[in-house]
């Protein structure tokens, strides 16, 4: 979205849901970025997560909270027909790694 969030700090709830990921996956997570979705029609459009491989790590976990949603891949340059998702419940989570977010050769994602 481009906007400039003030930090805050992390809630036990999220700390509790970082540290279940951390010992689930073995990584570490110093920020937690949440969007609320108010409704089945507010959504965000195809993205990448500026500056990860630069100032973040490449690695980040998307945790589904509440109602059911799309979540789309599509490599860079390309169209929706050339699209990959998963519907994502309550509590489910998805893994973007590697290259997931790089600049040039990496992928968009979208809610």
């Amino acid at each position: 979205s481009g906007k400039i969030m003030q930090p805050v700090p992390i809630t036990p709830v999220v700390a509790a849901v970082r540290d279940a990921l951390e010992e689930s996956t073995g990584e570490r997570f110093d920020c937690c970025l949440l969007n609320l979705y108010g409704d089945g029609d507010v959504a965000c459009k195809y993205h990448q997560d500026p500056d990860h491989g630069r100032l973040w790590a490449t690695d980040s976990i998307i945790v589904s909270i509440g109602e059911t949603r799309r979540f789309s891949f599509r490599p860079l340059g390309t169209t929706d027909e050339e699209s990959h998702w998963v519907r994502v419940q309550d509590g489910d989570c998805v893994s973007m790694f590697s290259h997931c977010n790089e600049p040039t050769t990496g992928y968009e994602h979208c809610v």
